[in-house]
């Protein structure tokens, strides 16, 4: 996990980051800590590196306090977990708007916060498999499950979701590799296009029409075996939802 440490107290800091190694050291996890002071040194990292899965953040900071950076963070990220972390217990209410996973009072009770990480880290792997994607606008983690296809563009591979689109700088033979890893819904309709069978709702003999009603195209070589593995996800599907 990668885990931020947002607040402007360097004690706290210290100390927040020392329980959270006791605790990986304890639960054999692997961890990377990153020390923030304040919510736009954050911001300004974050920009570039969208990888964090956890920050402990303190509401009462600076110019931009812990409520308003994670009302920034919720426009551009629904994943990352939340921990707030305040003197005030007034304060507990601001979770329930950026779907806070815990909030903690200080002074920071360690089981407590053991208590914390382990549900945050139960909570990141019922979410899923994320890749860690090299963009021309930097850094971007996204979820496999939600990649709709991908489209290769030379030795590059653009990446659909339902509302944004990745330019990624690996090819995707590369790109088919990585996610085969995780997630075994994908499937070749062309040489050119990855698609997710969990995002189809229909195949044609010459497309695949996605649930947004995007066409995708179908190679003749490839309609046989994209109909056996579009009717045996759904044969999986049905058993696994009864």
């Amino acid at each position: 996990m990668n885990i931020a440490i947002c607040d402007d107290e360097k004690p706290q800091r210290e100390l927040l980051e020392k329980h959270v190694y006791e605790w990986a050291e304890k639960r054999n996890k692997k961890v990377s800590i990153l020390l923030f002071e304040n919510s736009e040194q954050f911001s300004f990292y974050w920009s570039e590196d969208k990888t964090i899965d956890l920050i402990l953040l303190d509401i009462q900071m600076g110019k931009q306090n812990g409520v308003e950076l994670a009302r920034k963070i919720r426009k551009k990220d629904e994943d990352m977990q939340i921990v707030f972390i305040t003197a005030i217990a007034e304060y507990i209410a601001e979770g329930y708007e950026v779907e806070a996973l815990h909030y903690l009072v200080k002074p920071i009770d360690k089981e407590r916060l053991f208590r914390c990480l382990d549900k945050a880290s139960t909570k990141e792997k019922s979410v899923g498999s994320k890749l860690l994607l090299e963009t021309k606008h930097g850094m971007v983690r996204i979820a496999v499950q939600d990649i709709w296809y991908l489209d290769a563009l030379g030795h590059q591979t653009m990446v659909y979701t339902k509302d944004d689109v990745y330019e990624v700088k690996e090819s995707i033979g590369k790109m088919e590799a990585d996610i085969g890893l995780a997630d075994t819904s994908f499937i070749k309709c062309h040489r050119s296009y990855l698609i997710n069978l969990k995002h189809v709702s229909k195949v044609e003999k010459e497309s695949v029409i996605m649930d947004d009603g995007r066409k995708i195209p179908m190679s003749r070589n490839s309609y046989k075996k994209v109909v056996q593995s579009f009717i045996g996800f759904y044969r999986r599907k049905d058993c696994i939802d009864s």
